[in-house]
């Protein structure tokens, strides 16, 4: 019997303005999972994990939050690195300009 919990899948990478961390979304057995960690992928830490779709995420200029978008839920989440603190922005896609 295989087990499942070692099998994960890595996808959307993405390096830090300082260059020396990097965030990832991690795909393992039902969850979607938003990572940080060194580039050498040590000190991994988990920030948020959801059973809802997660594309991409990316940083701000200081470095200092990651935001990423939840389709499903049409919200916007900003994560503080500092704080640890995650806002959650509800995101109007029915309107138009």
């Amino acid at each position: 019997m295989e087990d499942y919990q070692e099998k994960s899948i890595h996808r959307q990478v993405t390096l830090s303005p300082e260059k020396n961390k990097i965030a990832f979304i991690r795909f393992q057995t039902g969850l979607i999972q938003v990572f940080i960690s060194n580039l050498d992928g040590s000190m991994q830490k988990l920030l948020y994990e959801t059973s809802e779709v997660i594309r991409s995420v990316s940083w701000n200029k200081e470095a200092s939050n990651l935001t990423w978008y939840v389709s499903s839920t049409r919200e916007l989440m900003s994560f503080d690195l500092e704080t640890g603190k995650i806002n959650k922005q509800p995101i109007l896609t029915d309107s138009y300009i």
